[in-house]
């Protein structure tokens, strides 16, 4: 992460742009790696003492609950990319005053909150009580902690608005100083928990509104004090706000694709597996999240400048940072992917003591989804930033459609559970190809560029999972030998990649940067 940085600056950045600020990208990504690590470390312990804690049984309810809420905020989600892209666009053209964007984009979070909290009173409610595999004895403690994610849900919604002005003001060390906090909270809570008398479930998601609470508290309280434009006004521009829900529209299209491969599935799995799938698919996307901050931690510190650049037809720019920001993304998380694939059974015993049933199928199945993932979401940032997003979010749909279909079907005919990682998988291919092709038609990077790439990376991925697998059959699987195993893979990772995956430019470069050090 910092070599990127590092080289972002001194290869790609030196120029006078007004929209290509090296410093501030050096200074934002330092902030995200910080809190990429921290807060990476305390979810790991977080989840095995959460699980350790509720249990199973517990733990897989409240997974399966949170999932019915993220299903419902189909409202919400498309809003996300759309507020982002909207502040980010509207701060390079300088075309409309900073207030009435931020006044604009709060009016429509409010409504849509509104519309939200209806769909999870009626439907949702149905969902929960109807439909949902849990043991009749939880009923009253099942429906406590759906309001109570309710709530959450929506106090998260509110911050959002507040999240885009800093990402947009490219004042990222808030919103990580933030994440830490409520990381520390969440850990602070879970050692409470047990001295509390009420039930422990209930108790755990009413310690986590509070954290939603104290999120939107400190955004309106620091960016009231810092921004003049966050004050609320009794302004909008109804173009502006016709622009930015006709763009969510369209990111609508996507959420629903998202959501229904994400939380459709997961309630699949409730209904043709119970709760112990649930726990395992729960845990597999907590690892997934972790892994996959890296990678969006990278895109944050580059987000706007991408489109910024995007905007202002400076595509070479662009397009040279994209790629390697793919060659990082790639590498990074597919060496976590290599060294999972050799030593999950013992990490998931490190991390969670007691390892439920299905979850290293799952974990794997998964993180190879993240790895497919991370590529996609550098091009992904390119396609918002055009604004034309039509065609690639229908089709991401399709896909969706037909995975979950084949999902219902597969699981009535008796597959195993696994199927439905395996589909959300193909999906996810599917999304990276979808991505590649939009890309291709839309700007100057080329499917033959991206390929490229991929190409490179995988042959000095699988040499490395080879070298690591070789040098595992000498040892016993314990601390010592993973980390001196996992430390000689990632030296020949770096260089296989020196030689493999980097272009001539980026060896000279870091050439030169070692020879100053050594001569230092």
């Amino acid at each position: 992460m910092f070599f990127f940085l590092r080289f972002t600056y001194d290869y790609y950045f030196q120029v006078s742009n007004k929209f290509q600020n090296p410093k501030l990208i050096i200074k934002n990504g330092v902030f995200l790696f910080i809190r990429l690590m921290l807060v990476m470390a305390m979810a790991f312990y977080t989840t095995r003492l959460t699980l350790y804690l509720l249990g199973d049984e517990d733990y897989g309810i409240n997974n399966i609950i949170g999932g019915v809420i993220s299903m419902f905020a189909i409202i919400s989600m498309p809003i996300t990319g759309a507020l982002q892209r909207f502040f980010n666009v509207e701060f390079t053209k300088q075309e409309i005053p900073s207030r009435l964007v931020f006044n604009t984009s709060l009016r429509i979070i409010f409504y849509l909150s509104i519309g939200m909290t209806i769909l999870y009173e009626t439907i949702g409610l149905f969902l929960v009580n109807q439909v949902l595999n849990y043991p009749i004895e939880r009923t009253y403690a099942v429906n406590v902690i759906f309001q109570f994610t309710i709530l959450t849900a929506v106090c998260n919604f509110f911050s959002l608005t507040y999240s885009s002005l800093l990402i947009a003001k490219e004042d990222m060390g808030v919103p990580a100083t933030v994440e830490i906090l409520m990381a520390v909270m969440k850990l602070v809570f879970l050692f409470i928990i047990p001295y509390v008398s009420i039930d422990i479930l209930i108790a755990y998601t009413g310690a986590m509104l509070f954290v939603g609470i104290f999120q939107i508290v400190f955004y309106v309280l620091y960016c009231g004090n810092k921004y003049k434009e966050s004050h609320f006004a009794k302004v909008r521009d109804k173009g502006l706000q016709k622009d930015i829900l006709q763009f969510s529209g369209w990111s609508a299209v996507n959420a629903v694709a998202g959501i229904s491969l994400t939380y459709l599935s997961n309630i699949l799995i409730n209904i043709f597996g119970g709760l112990l799938y649930n726990t395992a698919y729960g845990i597999s996307q907590q690892l997934s999240n972790a892994v996959v901050s890296f990678s969006t931690n990278v895109l944050k510190a580059v987000d706007p400048q991408i489109t910024s650049n995007t905007v202002a037809e400076q595509n070479s720019y662009r397009d040279h940072i994209v790629l390697f920001t793919v060659k990082l993304c790639y590498l990074g998380v597919g060496f976590v992917y290599v060294v999972f694939l050799i030593y999950g059974d013992y990490l998931l015993g490190l991390w969670l003591k007691n390892v439920p049933e299905h979850v290293l199928e799952f974990c794997r199945v998964s993180l190879f989804n993240i790895l497919v993932t991370s590529i996609a979401l550098p091009l992904r940032t390119i396609i918002l930033a055009t604004g034309r997003i039509k065609q690639f979010y229908l089709n991401y749909l399709y896909m969706a459609i037909v995975a979950i279909i084949l999902m219902f079907v597969l699981l009535e005919l008796e597959f195993p559970i696994i199927t439905v990682m395996y589909l959300i998988l193909a999906a996810g291919i599917g999304y990276f190809v979808n991505a590649m092709v939009i890309v291709d038609r839309m700007t100057t990077l080329k499917v033959k560029h991206v390929l490229t790439v991929v190409v490179k990376s995988t042959i000095t991925l699988s040499a490395s999972g080879i070298v690591l697998y070789g040098l595992s059959s000498f040892f016993e699987k314990s601390f010592f030998s993973f980390s001196g195993v996992g430390l000689l893979t990632l030296l020949a990772v770096g260089i296989m990649s020196y030689f493999i995956v980097l272009d001539t430019t980026e060896r000279k470069y870091i050439g030169e940067l070692l020879n100053n050090k050594i001569k230092k």
